[in-house]
């Protein structure tokens, strides 16, 4: 009987869960802007168990904005990066600028046309040491071996996506030289995805 109490609880609170709601507040709808300018972006969230960003509620890292030179329909691919940013992924690598590990672009550079995948997935889950100099890889078991998989993939297909461009952070700025879609994303922790997409031309 308690368990059947507990599942029912569980399921009770699990529909309970809203999406959060994504706002691009900056540049505004149907945003018309000089061909090579610069662009300020802004992005707000609130989620009602994750908090509001304008309470410094959200942690900013959790934030996506996905600049797009096209139709933006891969939600997949903002499903992957969001685990990644979940886990400590992004404390190590960046999408295209060298942190502590190398960028995502010169993974993708070293191994997307000879790597083994199996090898990259024991890596990141079980560490490493000396594949980037003296760089430590820490362990990652609390990811499964499926969602490192999706990561590893995508990381390796990242110099192939040359008309996207992403994010994080509620604000920052980027440069535009045809129109472009920004999707911006926020994956709540119940799982729980909220968008917000604009449309930015130029002239």
């Amino acid at each position: 009987m308690k368990m059947i109490i507990v599942a029912l609880v569980s399921i009770f609170l699990y529909q309970q869960n809203s999406p959060p709601v994504v706002k691009i507040t900056v540049p505004g709808t149907g945003a018309i802007v000089p061909v090579n300018s610069t662009v300020r972006y802004s992005i707000s969230v609130s989620d009602k168990e994750d908090g509001d960003t304008k309470y410094d509620e959200i942690v900013p890292n959790e934030i996506l904005l996905r600049v797009s030179a096209g139709a933006d329909t891969s939600k997949e691919d903002r499903i992957i990066l969001h685990s990644m940013m979940v886990s400590n992924c992004m404390n190590c690598h960046a999408f295209n600028a060298k942190l502590i590990g190398p960028s995502f672009s010169e993974i993708s550079t070293r191994y997307s046309s000879s790597a083994n995948t199996d090898d990259i997935i024991k890596r990141v889950r079980d560490g490493s040491k000396g594949i980037w100099g003296d760089i430590v890889m820490p362990t990652h078991h609390e990811l499964s071996e499926e969602e490192t998989r999706k990561m590893v993939k995508w990381i390796l297909k990242f110099n192939k996506k040359k008309n996207v461009q992403y994010y994080l952070g509620t604000e920052g700025s980027f440069r535009v030289e045809t129109p472009v879609v920004l999707t911006a994303s926020y994956l709540d922790h119940q799982k729980a995805i909220g968008e917000d997409r604009m449309l930015i031309n130029v002239k």
